[in-house]
């Protein structure tokens, strides 16, 4: 039943054709790949200059459109683009065609300083979809195979308020939430006792419970089921963290890198080379102080570029992390996709080397 009801909704929405785009352009190469970004930041740009009144002048006084065609040479002549200009410009930054397009707020959980709110095209959201069946593939979990999700924010668990459609996503979807939001030893042996219990293929959660969850089943002597992969978000991934979490669960951690205001940026497949960019959804860069664009093993600033998100385009984005590109200038798994090293932390905690 849950298969079918999965086919069906899929191809409703029609993220069954680009689930498919994507796995093509999982295969692509190097200059595939690269022919391929260029026309989404042509489309976005043209769109953005053409429709969102916050980008008619930056846009024009950086040289990247002239006579209606994109110059990429002076893509990177547009200055970044801040959490605080977004919160000032906001109604500037929304589409002029927001009434004529879906679309939902996004509101960040505010956990570094000031909650953003920023505006999702629907288009938007099915590719990010689309590209966690991709994750999932790539982390062994087939769909309909049982889930854990140990998550650390309140407002995704509806605790007390599911509505019918998060009840039945969830079931469609076998996945339990635990609500980790304030981790207790009473808890966490309700944790053990539930997920022995499910024997979930996956368990995904924020980094640092998954943690501390890991040290506690270890520091008591108990036993846990083991799944086939576990997906730490939110968080850096130590090798410490990584470590630990493997030993005591017995499976194979899987980094994933994303954001409430972005959605999925990055993920690691079963090759673990490091976190390949979600190429067909996003354009990653990182960069140094200056602004200049880092060489690969060196730690800069992650600025992000969503494709697909024409109701708020967010060109050059500073989302606050700080990251390394893989020295690796490709992975065995045979995705041509850029890979991040790691993720590090945010701005304010890593200093430049």
């Amino acid at each position: 039943m849950r298969p079918f009801l999965f086919r069906c909704y899929n191809i409703i929405g029609g993220k069954k054709g680009k689930f498919e785009n994507i796995k093509k352009i999982e295969r692509y190469n190097m200059e595939e790949l690269a022919g391929y970004r260029e026309r989404r930041l042509e489309d976005l740009i043209l769109y953005a200059h053409r429709h969102v009144p916050y980008y008619e002048n930056i846009i024009s006084s950086a040289r990247l459109v002239h006579e209606g065609k994109v110059c990429l040479e002076n893509f990177f002549n547009l200055p970044l683009l801040s959490k605080d200009d977004i919160r000032s410009h906001f109604d500037e930054l929304s589409s002029r065609e927001l009434n004529e397009r879906s679309w939902i707020y996004k509101t960040t959980g505010g956990s570094t300083g000031q909650p953003l709110t920023v505006i999702h095209d629907n288009e938007r959201i099915d590719w990010v979809n689309a590209t966690k069946y991709l994750r999932n593939e790539w982390s062994r979990m087939r769909f309909g195979d049982s889930r854990v999700r140990i998550w650390g924010s309140e407002r995704d668990l509806f605790y007390g308020k599911e509505t019918l459609k998060v009840r039945l996503n969830r079931w469609i979807n076998n996945t339990v939430w635990l609500n980790a939001f304030t981790l207790s030893p009473k808890k966490m042996v309700e944790f053990v006792e539930i997920i022995n219990r499910k024997e979930p293929k996956q368990i995904k959660g924020y980094t640092t419970c998954l943690y501390e969850f890991a040290l506690f089943i270890e520091r008591n002597g108990l036993e846990i089921f083991s799944p086939d992969s576990i997906i730490c978000s939110a968080g850096t991934v130590t090798k410490t963290v990584r470590d630990k979490i493997e030993q005591v669960f017995k499976s194979k951690v899987f980094n994933s890198y994303g954001s409430r205001e972005i959605q999925a940026m990055a993920f690691e497949c079963s090759q673990h080379n490091g976190l390949h960019v979600m190429s067909p959804i996003v354009y990653m860069e990182i960069v140094d102080s200056n602004g200049n664009h880092t060489q690969p093993g060196e730690i800069g600033e992650v600025v992000l570029t969503p494709f697909f998100n024409y109701a708020m385009p967010l060109l050059r984005y500073r989302i606050g992390d700080m990251a390394a590109w893989s020295e690796r200038n490709d992975c065995s798994c045979g995705c041509s996709w850029p890979l991040v090293k790691n993720i590090e932390g945010r701005v304010t905690a890593v200093s430049y080397t």
